[in-house]
């Protein structure tokens, strides 16, 4: 690619590549599972969904805002927030009927089937890790 077509960045804007974004997604759900080692609930769907979905470089001045206004677009992911019991219930992400809490001690872990990945974690992981990358060729 010649310098004339890539994109210069706006002062401050932070740019990444859509190959970035997709993996940190990826690698923070398979981190985030809590069925460890094992790809999150329908991962060839949200990468196909992402890879339409963004531009090949990503431009913005509001990282966070970015990360959560993408996740917020693919439903596949909003639906990891959900444990394996509520989903084989038919409950959705958004049903106000849905438990907003989940009681544990601090003695014991709760069985995968009940557990969920956090998805304001997951953007918050993202988020930092795509900042990260993008410091370190600035």
């Amino acid at each position: 690619m010649s310098a004339k077509n890539t994109p210069k960045p706006q002062q401050n804007a932070v740019v990444i590549l859509k190959t970035d974004f997709i993996a940190e997604v990826i690698k923070w759900g398979i981190k985030q599972n809590p069925f460890k080692g094992q790809l999150p609930r329908s991962t060839e769907v949200i990468i196909e969904k992402l890879n339409a979905l963004l531009p090949e470089f990503i431009e913005t001045m509001n990282m966070r805002a970015f990360v959560s206004e993408t996740i917020e677009q693919v439903p596949e992911i909003r639906d990891w927030n959900l444990s394996q019991i509520e989903r084989e219930r038919g409950v959705k992400v958004d049903d106000e009927n849905r438990s907003p809490f989940m009681f544990t001690s601090r003695y014991d872990q709760p069985k995968p089937e009940y557990d969920f990945i956090d998805i304001d974690a997951l953007k918050q992981n993202v988020t930092r890790s795509l900042e990260r990358e993008a410091a370190e060729y600035a």
